[in-house]
C-alpha cells in the first residue's frame, strides 16, 4: 500500500478532513438516544449494585468535531456532555454515598480559540451567541491534537485532590483512591 503525504494550506487540509469525515461511518445526528439518556439508563442500572459502581461517560464526538474544526458541532457536543453531567449530578444529590464526579479531557484538539471580535481568519467560525446574547467567534490553529492543558472539574469524595495543575495520571490516582480502600491503594513493597 502506498501512502501519500498531501500538503497544502491549513484551509485546504481542513476542507480535505471535512470531506474525508463526511464519507466515514460515524454517528448520525441527532444522536439517539442522547448522551444524557444513556447516562441516566446506565446510572439506573448500575446503582442497583450494593457494592457501588464505576461509570465512564465519554463525549467522544467532541474530538471528531474539533478535528474537523467544526465549531457548531463542538458546541453542540459539549452541551450534550453538559446535559449528561447534569444527570450524574442529580444522581449524586440523592445518593446515599456521595460519588466522585470528574469531568475532563484526555487532550485538546484543534487549538480552538474563542474571540469576542471577528479576526477575519480563514479558519474562523461564527458568529455564535452566548446565553447573555454576546456574540463570539471561534478560530482554529490545527486539525490535530495539541499540548494545551485541559480543565478538570470535580465534585464529591476527594474532589479537593484535583484542584490545581497536575500530570494527567494524577486523575487516575484520585480515582483509584476513591474506588479502593486506602489499604488496597497503598503500594506493596517487597524485600528479598
Amino acid at each position: 500500500m502506498r501512502r501519500m503525504l498531501v500538503a497544502g494550506t491549513q484551509m485546504q487540509c481542513r476542507n480535505r478532513l471535512r470531506r474525508f469525515m463526511s464519507h466515514q461511518k460515524r454517528m448520525v445526528r441527532p444522536h439517539t438516544p442522547s448522551l444524557a439518556q444513556m447516562t441516566r439508563t446506565a446510572i439506573d442500572t448500575l446503582s442497583q449494585d450494593p457494592d457501588g459502581f464505576f461509570l465512564m461517560v465519554e463525549g467522544g464526538q467532541i474530538d471528531w468535531a474539533a478535528h474537523a474544526n467544526d465549531a457548531t458541532l463542538v458546541i453542540s457536543d459539549v452541551l450534550a456532555l453538559d446535559e449528561a453531567v447534569s444527570v450524574a449530578q442529580a444522581y449524586a444529590q440523592q445518593a446515599a454515598v456521595a460519588p466522585l464526579i470528574i469531568v475532563t479531557a484526555d487532550h485538546e484538539t484543534g487549538g480552538m480559540e474563542l474571540r469576542l471580535t471577528p479576526s477575519g481568519a480563514l479558519t474562523e467560525d461564527g458568529p455564535f451567541t452566548m446565553p447573555d446574547a454576546t456574540p463570539f467567534w471561534v478560530t482554529w490553529t490545527t486539525t490535530s491534537h495539541t499540548a494545551q492543558e485541559v480543565p478538570v472539574t470535580a465534585q464529591g469524595n476527594l474532589a479537593d485532590r484535583l484542584v490545581g495543575t497536575h500530570e494527567n495520571t494524577h486523575v487516575f490516582d484520585v480515582m483509584r483512591r476513591t474506588l479502593f480502600t486506602y489499604a488496597t491503594w497503598l503500594p506493596v513493597i517487597c524485600a528479598e
